[in-house]
């Protein structure tokens, strides 16, 4: 299993246009062995919308979740802000990823990302996602995902830290 500088951490993609059949199995098998999956971008899925749950369940079970900087900020369009904002809002997102593929294609945005977290969840926790969390991961140190740390204190509920008034606010609704 190819994994982050020989840690117990991988990064874990689906398919962006297929749910893979018994996906959360694979994943706890995986778990089982004692690896961690990293869930890369859940919110650029194009299955998201009609399958929200097998992300729930995934964090639950133990993956970690890792945003797209892109999607935080709105460059990957408004499905991938939305659920960028859901998973922020629900508690749920441990880490943020330039994603960058070089200098000239997918430009580096980690700045304005970590910028929009810090506004919607506190410096802290976007200090959190951006680099303690991704250096305990190299240094190979345990970590619980927040997903499943918020489903243990809450007794499972999605509503979350903020109980999605975020987007509420955002959109005017309120």
């Amino acid at each position: 299993m190819p994994t982050l500088n020989g840690s117990r951490y991988f990064l874990f993609e689906p398919p962006h246009h297929i749910l893979p059949p018994r996906l959360e199995d694979f994943a706890a098998r995986l778990i089982g062995a004692g690896f961690v999956p990293i869930l890369t971008h859940p919110e650029r899925l194009t299955w998201i919308k009609a399958n929200y749950d097998v992300i729930e369940r995934l964090n639950t079970l133990g993956c970690l979740i890792q945003l797209t900087a892109d999607s935080v900020t709105g460059a990957f369009g408004r499905t991938a802000l939305y659920y960028s904002e859901k998973l922020l809002d629900e508690g749920r997102v441990d880490i943020v990823a330039s994603d960058t593929h070089g200098a000239s294609r997918r430009r580096p945005g980690l700045s304005q990302a970590v910028v929009a977290i810090a506004d919607r969840c506190g410096e802290d926790e976007a200090y959190n996602m951006a680099v303690k969390r991704p250096d305990a991961i190299l240094q190979d140190r345990p970590l619980v995902p927040i997903g499943k740390q918020s489903a243990r204190k809450s007794g499972g509920s999605s509503a979350g830290r903020f109980g999605g008034l975020g987007r509420l606010f955002k959109s005017g609704a309120l």
